[in-house]
């Protein structure tokens, strides 16, 4: 359930009764040289003392998201300022001009009278501007307008959208209009996180302007401008949605390399000859590339065709399959360039033929067993193609997921040994023959989600390689199926502003999450905790070895990241210490109400639970203690679990109430 409390803090009332709200963030637009400029008042008020002319102009025949943009800035500045701005549509208000004290939210017909356009941003990027007494909002699309809605709250009303159970609502009698002229493109066109909020919290996925990658949550998405899967068939492991093996295995054996759909792959070379063409007769190919044109007729919306493996290294060793991806070069990912661009190419072609005229991309994966290039070394030692059939087309991107990265250091950093030759070097080889790629990213350790992961000082630097390279989306997994614990909402958030914009200091976006979270009192002291967390984790990678040690994206790849060594009695005594002075902050601060205290105090408790899961983790080896002792903190671990809905511990893992049954029985 959203938990959204009024915050009053002295300095933003000072503020907004000067004109001027949302202290603490630079406000307007930029200097040439980078420095704020801080916009003028335009001497009008949208919230004057529980009373405004203003109202909220929508389009006549308003999108969905533009709806939700208009209803929830009108119901945000209610509980922000006390006063309800009604919203009306354009074709209901006479005399519709500048002069008049309106928010235009998207594409009104008054906007399109204006001199300015939101054109060429990326997408999702949008323009707040005052003209006159009005203030338009505009996004180059629906969302767009939706996320400009968010950015004027943030900016101007100081308002912080941090978590799925947590926004930051301050409480202003006053609210000045300003002469804005506000241009926001976002360095990345597509950006999600994997992450369970996401897969049911409408409200959470659009203020972290994110579009969610979950399969059920497409119908749900329509009010926020829709999600990825109204846009792409599907992000991950698709080749079964269009040539499903259930369907088609008994007549068609040799289509597949085995009889389980869960552990098997489709036959590339069934129908596919070495260089690209179709073989005659009923095929693989061919029954994958009807399908692909029937999904594309279905679904108008359809922008990204995903032909991603199956998640499983199951691959076919035919004689047919083997003998081709030697021809190619050797690399199995060569076959999955070669379908993309046939069907690719057989595609586009009865696009032209039926007069379909739409903008569709391809993609295919380079992960697992595909994740090295179909490169080879010439006699310069410059990385080439391994032939001509392997180069993508200018329509089909390589979608890199990088499921064996590191990620205690940048995927960039040629001081990894990980990273440099797995992850980085195979990178770079597809640099060499093509330029259009989107990024699988990770951002948790799937075994053991609650553990601390030591991760947050690469999060930047990867999304600056990314954009060094003109990456054009970024998707990145986290929990999937857990929720509500400080770090990965922590994470989610600091993503959500870097895939916006990766030049920001991810160190004072850190301390302005803590602050606006926890409070003024308590944040300092969580950014201090989380910095003990990065640097012991960090300096644990360079002693407990030989070398410096890894961290995958599981527990068993990296076995040190929850080790007896690594969570031990002195290191969980340290984190508890900086959370029980956190906790002593909030009940001691006199400038909180109750109210509010009660509130971060149990935003706290998402970061306790991580502390205690990491206990939990090993308890019996490290601490020794009665069985009285050990059942009451097993006991108060999953009440607390359960309290903040964390809803899993791991990937694919046994519920809470399991896990707590064996635990208490332990």
């Amino acid at each position: 359930m959203k938990i959204l409390r009024r915050i009053l803090i002295f300095m933003m009332c000072i503020c907004a009764l000067v004109g001027a709200v949302g202290c603490g963030k630079d406000t307007g637009t930029k200097k040439p040289d980078g420095g704020p400029e801080e916009p003028t008042q335009t001497g009008n008020y949208i919230a004057y003392d529980g009373s405004s002319d203003y109202s909220i102009l929508l389009p006549a025949s308003a999108q969905p998201a533009e709806t939700t943009a208009a209803t929830e800035l009108s119901s945000i500045l209610r509980e922000v300022t006390g006063v309800a701005l009604d919203v009306v549509a354009e074709n209901r208000v006479k005399n519709v001009t500048t002069s008049g004290y309106f928010i235009s939210v998207g594409e009104t017909e008054l906007y399109k009278q204006q001199d300015f356009r939101a054109e060429d941003l990326n997408t999702d990027g949008f323009l707040i501007k005052t003209v006159d007494n009005t203030l338009f909002i505009i996004g180059e699309n629906q969302r767009g307008t939706l996320y400009g809605v968010y950015e004027f709250l943030e900016r101007e009303a100081g308002c912080r959208f941090l978590s799925p159970t947590y926004d930051h609502i301050p409480s202003v009698q006053r609210l000045g209009l300003r002469n804005l002229d506000v241009k926001e493109v976002p360095v990345f066109a597509t950006r999600s996180d994997f992450y369970w909020p996401m897969s049911y919290d409408t409200q959470y996925t659009a203020k972290m302007r994110y579009l969610s990658q979950f399969s059920g949550f497409k119908d749900l998405s329509e009010s926020i401008g829709g999600s990825l899967t109204t846009y792409w068939n599907e992000t991950g492991h698709s080749f079964y949605q269009f040539v499903p093996h259930t369907q088609y295995y008994a007549e068609h054996n040799d289509w597949f390399s085995g009889p389980d759909a869960n552990n098997s792959q489709p036959c590339f070379s069934n129908g596919l000859n070495d260089d690209g063409t179709l073989t005659e007769g009923d095929s693989f190919m061919r029954t994958l590339i009807e399908a692909v044109k029937q999904k594309i007729l279905d679904e108008p919306m359809l922008t990204h065709i995903m032909l991603g493996q199956q998640d499983n290294d199951n691959v076919c060793r035919c004689d047919r399959c083997t003998e081709q991806i030697a021809a190619l070069g050797g690399q199995r990912s060569a076959q999955l360039v070669l379908v993309t661009n046939a069907v690719a190419r057989e595609v586009k072609a009865w696009m032209e033929q039926e007069g379909i005229d739409r903008d569709i991309v391809f993609l295919t994966f380079s992960y697992w067993w595909s994740m090295n290039a179909p490169t080879k070394t010439d006699e310069n030692g410059n990385v080439v193609a391994a032939n001509d059939y392997v180069i993508p087309r200018d329509d089909v991107y390589i979608f890199f997921a990088p499921i064996g990265a590191c990620y205690n250091h940048a995927i960039n950093d040629t001081s990894c040994s990980k990273n440099v030759v797995d992850i980085y070097g195979q990178f770079e080889n597809w640099r060499a023959i093509t330029d259009r790629f989107y990024v699988w990213d990770y951002a948790v350790n799937f075994n053991d989600y609650l553990s601390w992961y030591p991760n947050l000082g690469v999060l930047k630097e990867n999304l600056l390689y990314y954009r060094e390279i003109g990456v054009a989306g970024v998707l990145t997994e986290g929990a999937i199926t857990a929720q509500n614990y400080y770090e990965q909402d922590l994470t989610s958030w600091l993503l959500s502003k870097l895939m916006w914009n990766p030049d920001q200091d991810v160190n004072a976006l850190r301390a302005e999450y803590d602050r606006y979270y926890f409070g003024e009192a308590a944040g300092p002291i969580i950014t201090q905790y989380a910095d003990f967390m990065n640097a012991y984790f960090e300096r644990v990678s360079r002693t407990q070895g030989n070398s410096v040690l890894h961290a995958a994206i599981y527990t068993n790849h990296t076995p040190w990241l929850v080790s007896v060594d690594t969570l031990n009695e002195k290191m969980i005594n340290t984190a508890d210490g900086y959370l029980a002075r956190a906790k002593e902050a909030i009940e001691n601060d006199e400038a909180l109400t109750q109210e509010q205290k009660d509130q971060y105090l149990y935003n706290l408790k998402q970061a306790e639970v991580q502390v205690m899961y990491m206990k939990y983790k090993n308890y019996d080896a490290v601490f020794y203690t009665t069985d009285e002792a050990r059942y009451e903190f097993m006991t108060e671990f999953f009440d607390l679990a359960e309290l903040l809905d964390v809803n899993a511990l791991m990937e694919n893992g046994k519920s809470l109430s399991e896990l707590r049954a064996e635990a208490l029985d332990g």
